[in-house]
């Protein structure tokens, strides 16, 4: 990856990464570039050598992002739960992010997010507008466990954004 030190994308409207081994420092340079406005960022097939620092640290620094996609080759319950932490809260966080789409390639099906941090990240994320952040629109969460897609799914909040014009979609 080390081309992308190479080089300078004002215009670039969508970056695609596959496998995140090996470029944190490549990809941290890139996206800090002058004048990079991003609407779409796909980050798959991301490694446990892709700390969740780096993830994060990655994400601050794109705040034109509209439509976000995270895959993970691996995931820890710890790890998800502090990543997605991080969409809540904090409005200058990916303010413009509209659509989030998080897949987990599982070999077990433990579950690898705790159900009330969801919830609570995208009853957030719908009223953000009171903080001007954008209001999430879309979630895919794939992978998560068949416990916690579960409560999920049957969370009368869930429910609730549904019917207020959310798109959600929970998978095993």
């Amino acid at each position: 990856m080390a081309i992308l030190e190479y080089l300078h994308t004002p215009a670039l409207k969508l970056l695609a990464i596959e496998d995140s081994a090996n470029i944190t420092a490549p990809l941290t340079l890139f996206l800090t570039q002058p004048f990079l406005q991003l609407d779409r960022l796909v980050l798959t097939r991301m490694q446990h050598e892709t700390t969740r620092e780096s993830l994060i640290n990655w994400l601050n620094v794109v705040p034109s992002v509209t439509k976000l996609e995270l895959g993970f080759a691996g995931a820890t319950l710890a790890d998800m739960d502090t990543i997605v932490s991080e969409f809540m809260g904090r409005p200058r966080f990916l303010p413009n992010l509209g659509s989030l789409r998080v897949k987990i390639a599982q070999d077990n099906k433990d579950d690898v997010f705790t159900p009330a941090v969801v919830l609570e990240m995208l009853v957030w994320r719908w009223a953000a507008t009171s903080v001007g952040t954008a209001r999430l629109q879309s979630f895919l969460l794939k992978g998560c466990g068949t416990g916690c897609a579960q409560v999920i799914d049957s969370h009368p909040q869930f429910s609730k954004l549904e019917q207020e014009g959310m798109t959600l979609r929970v998978e095993p």
